[in-house]
């Protein structure tokens, strides 16, 4: 799947995140939350609030096929489904949006998208502005 990066959309981030969190309500089985860095890490530690459960951040790929069953993956949004395909079927996945073309489903999601456009978050805002600003300001 190809995105076009110039054709963005926002979406309602609180209400999404609302109905992902009424979908996990009652569901106290996990120990911990575990995220990959970035987009879902933002998710992930308001979740990880509202559970009172720790998040875990992962760099590895390798780390996500040792997930457990009492893990919930959690990430901002499927896009394709290349993440989430790596994690074992056993381990709940939740995430912010899920992209109705994706090749992998979320186990929970706020809101699912069926359009093609890129869909941008507010923890990314101006992303092109703010690596321009961190360059000048790191590197002289």
């Amino acid at each position: 799947m190809s995105l076009d990066s110039t054709n963005r959309v926002a979406i309602e981030e609180d209400t999404a995140f609302k109905k992902l969190c009424s979908r996990l309500r009652g569901r106290n089985k996990y120990d911990r939350i575990v995220t990959t860095g970035r987009g879902g890490l933002s998710v992930a530690q308001k979740l990880a609030y509202l559970l009172d459960i720790p998040v875990y951040v992962t760099v590895f790929s390798q780390e996500l096929r040792e997930l457990n069953p009492s893990d919930l993956f959690v990430d901002d949004i499927v896009c394709t489904g290349s993440t989430i395909g790596s994690i074992p079927r056993f381990v709940d996945i939740a995430t912010l949006v899920h992209r109705k073309s994706a090749l992998y489903k979320p186990t929970f999601t706020g809101l699912v998208y069926e359009g093609d456009e890129y869909i941008t978050f507010s923890w990314e805002a101006d992303t092109d502005r703010t690596k321009k600003d961190i360059h000048e300001q790191f590197q002289g």
